[in-house]
């Protein structure tokens, strides 16, 4: 608890930034800038859903090894992104039969490889920030998004040759991951197409 503590804009003292200290101070500094209410209000929210992990983290290690604090505690439970894929409560026994293949327990949620939903997030990132940049942009930012493309354009090749290999997993699987791999392609590309004033020439890839 505390190793995160470290940010010193506006104190001497290193503070957290997911403090209510340094919220109210972001906060009012934000406020005195004279910002679009709309870019103001998304700079709040980044400021304000940070979370403490000393408490919602830390806290939990506190209770399983009965370490008292003078605070009040408050865990949290994160479940990772798999949690999707679940949709009832089961006892320990069917969890276990679940990991061991002997029953199935996932939902009619359709569950992606993860390299296409890997792939899916980064591309999902790349236009999410490019729509934030507008016509602001230098020519630094241009470079950085324009190998950031190229990487992904490179990777997704990588991709269409690996996918088909994959003799473990069942011929329909295959196909499956290729037709969403070839669907992500077709959206960055028409994406990089659409802001091609940002996007510097591309590498050769075979469509």
């Amino acid at each position: 608890k505390g190793h995160l503590v470290s940010n010193t804009e506006f104190t001497i003292l290193p503070i957290c930034t997911a403090s209510r200290q340094y919220q109210k101070l972001k906060i009012n500094q934000l406020t005195s800038m004279n910002l679009d209410p709309a870019i103001l209000q998304e700079r709040i929210e980044n400021v304000v859903k940070k979370a403490c992990l000393c408490n919602e983290l830390g806290d939990g290690a506190l209770i399983l090894n009965k370490i008292k604090m003078h605070l009040k505690r408050f865990p949290a439970v994160c479940p990772g992104p798999n949690l999707a894929y679940f949709s009832k409560i089961v006892s320990l026994k069917e969890m276990v039969d679940h990991i061991y293949g002997r029953c199935n327990i996932l939902n009619d949620t359709p569950r992606p490889h993860m390299f296409v939903k890997e792939l899916k997030l980064y591309i999902d990132y790349l236009i999410k920030e490019i729509q934030k940049l507008g016509s602001d942009i230098s020519e630094k930012d241009k470079k950085y998004w324009s190998e950031f493309r190229n990487n992904l354009l490179q990777g997704i090749e990588y991709y269409m040759k690996f996918f088909p290999q994959m003799m473990e997993e069942s011929q329909e699987f295959r196909q499956k991951a290729l037709l969403e791999i070839h669907a992500f392609r077709k959206r960055l590309v028409e994406f990089a197409d659409q802001y091609r004033n940002i996007f510097q020439t591309s590498p050769a890839i075979a469509a």
